[in-house]
C-alpha cells in the first residue's frame, strides 16, 4: 500500500523536454515539493550528465511549490554554474510568480516573461563562453579540456564545423577523451556524416562500455537505418546503466512497435508513462500500439489523457477527430 501512495505522489509531476537554438528548455508540471523533488533533481541529473549546462525552465504549468522546491532551484543553479552552464525561467504560473516575488528569487535566478527575452541572453551568454575558451587555448595549447569546452560552446551556437575541429584538436592531445568521442560523433551526424558518427559513438563505448549517451545515440542511428534489433539491443544497455530514462524507454517502445512486437512495446510505452505521466511522445505512441493491436477502447483512452497535457488547440482538434473516428469505427 505505501508503493501505491509513493507512486501517487510521484505522478502529481510530470515534465517536456526539448531543445531550441542549443538551449535545454525543462518544463515542469503540476507540484513541486518534498515527495516529487526527486523526480524533478533526477532529471537535473541526467541533464548534467548529459553536459546540457544551459536550462532553460518553463514554470507556466508548475502550479505549487513548498520550501524544499524553493531550494531545488537555487541548487540547480549553483550546479549549473559550476559546470559554465546557468539557469533562467521563464513563463511564471500567478501562484509560483507571487511566491517568488516574496523571496526575491529573481535576485538570483534571471526570470524572463518570454522565451525570446530568455534566448537571446543565453546567446550572449554562449558568445562570451566561446570568448573565454579561445583565452585559455591560446594560454595551455595542450590543454585538452579547453578545446572541448570549446566545442560545446560552437555546439551551442550552431557553429557544427568549428565545433568539429576543436573535438577533434581534444583527441588529438588525448584519444580516450570519451566524451570528446561522443561529441564528435553528435556533429559529423549533424554534417550529414553518418558513418563517421556511428565510428565516433563504437569509440566511446570502447573507452567506457557503460556510457549511456553514446549507446543511445547509436541507437538512434541503427534505428534510423531500419537496424531494429541493434537499436533496440543499445536501447537496453542504455536503461541497464539509467532504467528511469523515460526518453530511451519510449525510444525502446517505438523500436519494438516497428517490429511489431506490440506487447513489449506497450510494457515500455507504460514504463515511460510511469516516470513521467505527461510524456506525450510516450501517450501518442501508446495509443498508435493499441490501435495496430485492434483496441480502440484502450487507444481512446490514451488518447483523451494525452488531450489533457497538449498547449496547442489545433493539436488537440486533431487528437479529438482521431478519438470521433475510433469512436465511430465501434458502433
Amino acid at each position: 500500500m505505501m508503493m501505491e501512495t509513493n507512486e501517487q505522489e510521484l505522478n502529481r509531476i510530470s515534465y517536456n523536454i526539448r531543445t531550441q537554438e542549443g538551449i535545454t528548455i525543462f518544463e515542469l508540471i503540476g507540484e513541486l515539493d518534498m515527495y516529487t523533488l526527486p523526480r524533478a533533481q533526477e532529471i537535473i541529473d541526467m541533464l548534467v550528465e548529459q553536459e546540457r549546462f544551459n536550462i532553460l525552465m518553463d514554470l507556466a504549468k508548475l502550479e505549487y511549490i513548498d520550501s524544499s522546491g524553493i531550494g531545488f532551484f537555487t541548487a540547480t543553479l549553483k550546479l549549473l554554474r559550476d559546470h559554465n552552464g546557468d539557469l533562467k525561467i521563464v513563463k511564471l504560473h500567478p501562484y509560483i510568480k507571487r511566491l517568488f516575488d516574496l523571496i526575491h528569487l529573481d535576485f538570483f535566478i534571471s526570470i524572463y516573461e518570454s522565451y525570446e527575452e530568455a534566448t537571446s541572453d543565453f546567446k550572449d551568454n554562449i558568445s562570451r563562453a566561446i570568448m573565454k575558451w579561445k583565452k585559455v587555448v591560446e594560454i595551455k595549447p595542450n590543454y585538452a579540456d579547453a578545446y572541448y569546452h570549446l566545442g560545446l560552446a560552437y555546439v551551442n551556437k550552431s557553429m557544427f564545423e568549428e565545433a568539429r575541429d576543436e573535438f577533434q584538436r581534444a583527441l588529438d592531445i588525448n584519444p580516450n577523451y570519451a566524451d570528446a568521442h561522443k561529441r564528435l560523433g553528435d556533429v559529423l551526424k549533424q554534417l550529414g556524416k553518418v558513418k563517421e558518427a556511428g565510428e565516433k559513438y563504437k569509440a566511446a563505448l570502447k573507452i567506457n562500455p557503460k556510457y549511456s549517451d553514446a549507446l543511445i545515440a547509436l541507437g538512434l542511428l541503427y534505428n534510423d537505418d531500419s537496424m531494429l534489433d541493434d537499436a533496440i539491443c543499445h536501447y537496453r544497455k542504455a536503461l541497464d546503466v539509467h532504467p528511469n530514462y523515460a526518453d530511451v524507454l519510449n525510444k525502446l517502445g517505438a523500436a519494438l512497435k516497428g517490429k511489431k512486437d506490440y506487447n513489449e512495446a506497450v510494457k515500455s510505452f507504460k514504463s515511460a508513462l510511469k516516470i513521467n505521466p505527461g510524456f506525450i511522445d510516450a501517450l501518442r505512441n501508446l495509443a498508435h500500439a493499441y490501435e495496430e493491436m485492434e483496441e480502440p477502447e484502450n487507444a481512446i483512452k490514451e488518447l483523451t489523457t494525452l488531450v489533457k497535457f497538449l498547449n496547442n488547440d489545433e493539436d488537440k482538434d486533431k487528437v479529438r477527430a482521431e478519438i470521433r473516428k475510433l469512436k465511430k469505427d465501434l458502433k
